[in-house]
């Protein structure tokens, strides 16, 4: 038995879940599954700490800057905002983990 207080921890097969459901029909039909995962963890690696959280306004992080990186790297023909789409939707998953 789980209790509800009990950490959550990531999920790949869950964040990709998370994600797919909340973007537009277009941009999903577009993506497979390795596409969103190839999409989250460039941000990851654009980012030295691997802690991006687009929310925070005090981040130096150029988002633009960041998101054109991404396409390039992955190749995903998405525009800026529908990459930093994913990555705001991928903050909102892993905040939603521990929601209780």
């Amino acid at each position: 038995m789980s209790d509800k207080n009990d950490f959550q921890e990531f999920s790949e097969d869950a964040a990709v879940k998370f994600i797919r459901e909340r973007l537009s029909e277009d941009v999903a039909s577009r993506l497979s599954d390795d596409d969103i995962l190839d999409i989250v963890d460039a941000a990851y690696d654009y980012d030295d700490n691997g802690l991006l959280d687009l929310s925070d306004f005090d981040s130096d992080v150029d988002e633009r800057k960041m998101a054109s990186a991404i396409i390039e790297s992955t190749g995903c023909g998405l525009t800026e905002s529908e990459v930093l789409e994913i990555i705001g939707l991928e903050n909102l998953y892993e905040d939603s983990l521990n929601d209780f």
